[in-house]
């Protein structure tokens, strides 16, 4: 089974979690281990068997003094596997090869599901896609750049001077031209007019969300370490159950007791905005 993150951990990482774990005494986070035979190199390791591996996992080696991550493009046979991107020179011979980031990578894949799962809809709606952002709300004369509140993944729609629900607008009413964009820069050409006001509706797949990336490590730092204790037969320690209560509490935070998520939070969306009969603006939406 492939693990795959589908909104890229929200840029939750697999060393910060290793760096946790390993930094609190355990030797390493595998589940499998394997001895390096003679004839590895960098791209193409050597083992003595490729049992438990499987392609796309992420496995650990020790390198020139140093741990170096990879991860298997193909199990070649029984005895070796190739690595993509490839180790910077191959692990010494009697060396061990590991899953360990694959075991956290796992761990990080499932807490993203979980959380994902318990977000507040309109949270559940933006990481997905972005409708009607307001991007320009009343454009200077000749206006020509505006930046889209997150990073988008494929198509940007625009739509100029809109009036009534996003949900209704279509193909025709787009901008067909007359704009570019690079990043989450647009840039106009020729400038806006001023008052014209444009609206964007894009797809997101990856996030770098603090709040949730942090939430997401607190939670898998915990289930890894916790399967570790859990065969020697040990008590879980304090310091680990601390890593869960912290991220089920954030977790509570966000879904029950209104704390935000700032890059969410700020995207200046249509629906939010006050349509009286003098014009269009922005209203302010507070938490209570």
């Amino acid at each position: 089974m492939v693990y795959v993150a589908r909104y890229g951990l929200f840029g939750a990482a697999v060393d910060d979690v290793m760096g946790y774990l390993l930094g609190a005494g355990f030797g390493d986070v595998a589940t499998v281990r394997r001895t390096v035979g003679e004839g590895s190199t960098g791209s193409l390791v050597v083992v003595d068997s490729t049992v438990g591996l499987c392609g796309g996992d992420r496995v650990h080696a020790v390198v020139g003094g140093h741990d170096e991550t990879g991860v298997i493009d193909e199990v070649v046979s029984a005895t070796s596997f190739s690595v993509t991107p490839g180790f910077s020179d191959g692990p010494a011979a009697g060396s061990l090869v590991d899953n360990g980031p694959e075991f956290v990578w796992r761990e990080l894949v499932r807490a993203e599901s979980f959380v994902v799962s318990k977000l507040p809809e309109r949270y559940r709606g933006l990481i997905d896609r972005v409708v009607g952002e307001v991007v320009v709300g009343c454009a200077e004369e000749g206006q020509s750049t505006a930046v889209l509140g997150l990073t988008p993944a494929g198509t940007v729609r625009l739509y100029r001077n809109v009036e009534g629900l996003v949900e209704d607008l279509g193909p025709d009413d787009e901008m067909a031209g007359g704009w570019s964009l690079e990043g989450r820069t647009i840039t106009f050409s020729p400038g806006l007019t001023r008052g014209e006001r444009v609206l964007a509706s894009y797809e997101v797949t990856e996030l770098e969300l603090p709040v949730l990336g942090t939430l997401l490590m607190d939670l898998a730092t915990y289930r890894v370490g916790r399967k570790l204790v859990g065969m020697f037969e040990r008590a879980t320690p304090e310091w680990l159950v601390s890593f869960r209560d912290r991220g089920e509490g954030t977790l509570e935070e966000i879904f029950s007791r209104g704390r935000g998520i700032p890059e969410l939070d700020g995207l200046r969306l249509w629906e939010d905005w006050e349509r009286p009969g003098g014009g269009v603006r922005c209203g302010v939406v507070e938490r209570g």
